[in-house]
């Protein structure tokens, strides 16, 4: 523009009957041609340009095209397509823009590829730590690592361990140290209980012996627990019949359970897992069953391809959808009809969780047809 400019100011200063010869001359250097046009037919400009044009003289309205104001006459330059030049310019345009955006696709390819090398080992790690694997720690070698997340990931892993083995060592010892002075109670009530007491006083003394039981219960639940949490359970799956352990423990139950219990199982159901900890599971899923049922509940064990099913179902009051992941929570208390007056100590089904976590399973809650709950365990068949 400002070359147009210095044009239309040189062709001001010589006569007007050259200015066409002038300017004919100057476009043809140029390669542009040109045409004298009216005020008419800017009609697509705007207010704007137009005073531009007419206080500036020479305004640009597309690329290499121009509108010169000389002498009270308006010259339309455009690009003359005659010339080989505009197709050679076009040529160098398109050129240089795939060149610059082949250039930046292949950069951009290329910082992708670095960025998703370094961010897998991290992936990885934070997977294997999420699963419980709390000694999983994100490589720090400069080759892969992602500016300084390695290394603030690995602090933070190293002190949600140090948390987690703290608190498990903490619940072991109050529960050791509390084996202690239960044991002391317990001589001194046997004593008791030999000894000719009053009537009044022996009801006092039966409560204490039932305390002591449900505290001894706590500690051997707290010390069970403490095993199993945070990190993955050292299973012992061996080939067994689920009927010959479970059959018993049904049997078991049922003598202190005012609802019928049903057992769904084959007699010769042979399968890999470990039988020791989900024995431990279906006794507290079946306990906690017990506690709230009406008349019945069901205990089946299903088998397919893929997984074997333990169900527990009773026709009690149920477990609020919105509650289903928190009753898993230790020491979780829903306070609903389902949970007051209802005993227990708030770890079963933690227990029950950490189990089917072990065997690389599931645990499931859902209501029933009856309006109850029942509790799913899912596990996977064993890879040999």
């Amino acid at each position: 523009m400002a070359s147009f400019a210095r044009v239309v100011n040189d062709i001001t200063l010589i006569d007007k009957s050259k200015a066409d010869h002038a300017i004919d001359e100057f476009v043809k250097e140029s390669f542009f041609d040109v045409k004298v046009i009216s005020w008419d037919e800017l009609n697509n400009l705007r207010d704007q340009q137009k005073s531009q044009l007419r206080s500036e003289r020479a305004i640009s309205i597309e690329e290499d095209e121009y509108i010169l104001y000389v002498n009270e006459t308006l010259y339309y330059l455009f690009p003359d397509k005659r010339y080989d030049i505009w197709d050679e310019l076009e040529y160098e345009d398109d050129f240089l823009f795939f060149w610059f955006g082949g250039c930046f696709l292949l950069f951009s390819l290329l910082t992708v590829y670095l960025l998703h090398r370094r961010l897998i080992p991290l992936e990885q790690a934070t997977t294997q730590f999420a699963q419980g694997d709390l000694t999983a720690r994100a490589s720090e070698k400069n080759a892969i690592k992602l500016g300084t997340l390695n290394r603030q990931f690995n602090v933070m892993a190293q002190k949600v361990s140090q948390v987690i083995a703290s608190q498990k060592q903490l619940t072991n010892a109050v529960a050791h140290e509390l084996r202690t002075p239960l044991f002391r109670m317990e001589c001194q009530l046997a004593l008791l209980e030999e000894m000719d007491v009053d009537p009044a006083v022996q009801r006092h003394v039966d409560g204490l012996t039932d305390d002591i039981e449900e505290l001894e219960q706590l500690v051997e639940e707290l010390l069970y627990y403490a095993r199993l949490e945070g990190v993955d359970i050292e299973l012992s799956r061996t080939e067994g019949n689920v009927f010959e352990w479970l059959e018993p423990l049904v049997t078991k139950l049922q003598l202190v359970s005012r609802a019928k219990i049903i057992l769904e199982c084959d007699d010769s159901l042979t399968l890999s897992v470990d039988h020791g900890h989900l024995k431990r599971a279906l006794s507290n899923l079946i306990t906690n069953a017990t506690r709230y049922a009406n008349s019945e509940i069901i205990v089946s064990v299903q088998w397919n391809e893929e997984q074997i099913e333990f169900l527990v179902s009773d026709d009690g009051p149920g477990i609020p959808e919105s509650e289903y992941e928190k009753v898993i929570q230790p020491f979780y208390r829903i306070g609903t009809a389902r949970d007051r007056n209802s005993g227990g100590h708030g770890l079963g089904l933690s227990i029950v969780e950490q189990v089917s976590r072990g065997h690389h399973g599931s645990l499931t809650i859902s209501r029933n047809t009856q309006q109850g709950a029942t509790f799913l365990i899912s596990i996977p068949h064993a890879k040999h």
